[in-house]
């Protein structure tokens, strides 16, 4: 659920995503959705999103790193009510 709702915030902020899955896009998804889990006590220690992640991007923590600023707006949105415009 958390993924997908992310998807839809990143979509509206960039005005359209591309289709696909893309390795910036499914990497925003995934950390997004981990730190709302943990947000609402959904805690999960598998490292199911590290995996995740790992599978789409060669190098898993320069991915990381790219997102994070986009991975903060999306959460803006979500965490802070700020307007997906």
């Amino acid at each position: 659920f958390f993924h997908e709702l992310t998807h839809a915030i990143h979509a509206r902020l960039s005005s359209g995503l591309k289709g696909g899955q893309q390795v910036d896009q499914e990497v925003t998804a995934e950390l997004c959705a981990t730190v709302l889990m943990d947000f609402y006590g959904f805690r999960d220690h598998s490292g199911n999103a590290w995996h995740y992640i790992k599978h789409y991007a060669q190098d898993p923590l320069t991915a990381i790193t790219r997102t994070l600023s986009t991975v903060e707006d999306v959460l803006s949105v979500l965490l802070e009510g700020r307007a997906a415009t």
